[in-house]
């Protein structure tokens, strides 16, 4: 039952996202760095108002010479009352951040507010929670791939090889491991 509601819950993630992106492929980069830094400065706005204290985001990031300069007003895109990274119709991923990025993390809520609108569920703090997660756990599945794809030969060589190696010693352990309580059942 309970893989069951997983399985479910995993194919409208991939359905809703697959939508939010107007069918595009999330393993292309979409968003750069020079967004990502322009919305952590617009969230360190946003506290610095709520908690009248200056702070630097402490980030460095090298500028992606391939994208041109934008200039975007965050401020536009607000959910519950924080500002976010984008709308849900203008839905982006930042494939080349980590899961818990501020732009990630603003995915994932815009992502959770939208399928919850547009399915219908209960508008709960632990439905939000819920959707959060499963898009966080899709995200970090969608990176892997990513990652995967852009590595050399020679690296993923170098992983599935590391990757057999545990298992035969995995497998190994397994089999002593059985025979031995086969052997100590007999006695």
């Amino acid at each position: 039952m309970g893989s069951s509601l997983i399985s479910t819950v995993q194919s409208l993630v991939r359905s809703h996202l697959s939508k939010l992106l107007a069918n595009r492929d999330p393993l292309i980069p979409s968003v750069n760095s020079r967004e990502r830094k322009q919305y952590r400065h617009a969230i360190s706005l946003e506290e610095e108002d709520c908690t009248d204290s200056s702070q630097g985001s402490g980030e460095s990031e090298d500028e992606d010479e391939n994208w041109a300069e934008v200039d975007i007003d965050f401020s536009s895109f607000q959910l519950k009352g924080s500002i976010e990274a984008m709308s849900s119709s203008q839905f982006r991923l930042d494939i080349r951040g980590t899961p818990r990025s501020t732009w990630n993390k603003s995915a994932a809520r815009v992502f959770a507010a939208d399928i919850i609108e547009k399915l219908g569920l209960p508008d709960t703090h632990t439905m939000f929670q819920t959707m959060e997660k499963a898009f966080g756990t899709h995200l970090k599945h969608l990176m892997r791939k990513y990652r995967d794809f852009t590595l050399s030969a020679e690296a993923r060589q170098l992983i599935r090889s590391k990757h057999n190696r545990y298992q035969r010693k995995y497998s190994v352990s397994s089999l002593l491991d059985w025979h031995l309580l086969e052997s100590s059942a007999s006695l």
